[in-house]
């Protein structure tokens, strides 16, 4: 809870806050953290959620997740959801390709970038080219992506990185999760990909979803559903919403 001082008066802030796909921008997350906490973002209090894609695309991967542990250390309440990015990364590197069948789909979709974020600057030409992913990509960050929630809820919102098939109810949702199998194995993929079918969907869910994936240029605010994505990988704008007021703040690329 933030204290913020007006004239004579306080006011308690107790807000929730989500952060939409970072994708290697840790220079641009960090100054769009920074702009949160100008308004009363609390790194060590509030509730903060990052609807995942932190990686692939920008150069600073490796950055960004070394930033976003150090931050959960210090709260249990700042959540990173997982994202499609986040599961092609673990079935290139750790699966053996059992989802995608494709090595270089990650690879080519900005995963050479993460990797790149993650080799010492002290390596020359020659040792760079030698170089195997695995051994600077290591089981510690591997293990931190692979146990990142498929989504996060609060009373009145639904957090997930794509979203959820139209008529698809929350509740319906958790139980197919639940239950496992085939079924919660579609499901899973569809929250992590899903796009057209969600987006235009005018389907009214219990809670209102806020999710990423999907680019805008500008956030998607619709009465049953808020986007928050509009980084186009290499470059873009990074959006964060403050809730429940539902004030949206924007990092532009520099």
């Amino acid at each position: 809870m933030v204290r913020i001082h007006l004239g004579s008066q306080y006011i308690m802030k107790n807000s929730t806050w989500c952060f939409g796909d970072i994708h290697g921008h840790y220079d641009q997350m960090m100054r769009l953290v920074e702009k949160c906490k100008l308004e009363g973002m609390d790194l060590l209090k509030n509730t903060i959620i990052f609807l995942g894609d932190v990686v692939d695309g920008g150069p600073q991967a490796k950055q960004v997740i070394d930033q976003l542990m150090k931050w959960q250390k210090h709260n249990k309440n700042i959540i990173v959801l997982y994202g499609n990015h986040e599961d092609l990364l673990l079935d290139a590197l750790l699966y053996n390709g059992r989802i995608y069948n494709s090595y270089d789909l990650w690879w080519n979709q900005g995963g050479e970038a993460t990797y790149e974020s993650f080799l010492p600057k002290s390596l020359d030409e020659f040792e760079k080219a030698i170089s195997q992913v695995e051994d600077h990509i290591t089981p510690k960050y591997l293990d931190w992506l692979r146990q990142l929630p498929l989504f996060y809820e609060t009373d009145k919102y639904f957090f997930v990185h794509a979203g959820l098939p139209h008529a698809l109810s929350i509740k319906r949702a958790r139980e197919i999760l639940k239950k496992g199998g085939k079924d919660a194995d579609d499901l899973r993929q569809k929250m992590l990909w899903i796009r057209e079918e969600f987006i235009y969907s005018p389907y009214k869910w219990e809670k209102k979803i806020i999710f990423g994936h999907t680019v805008h240029k500008d956030p998607v605010v619709l009465d049953n559903k808020i986007g928050l994505d509009g980084m186009f990988h290499n470059n873009g704008n990074l959006f964060a919403i403050e809730l429940p007021n539902e004030k949206i703040y924007i990092e532009k690329s520099s």
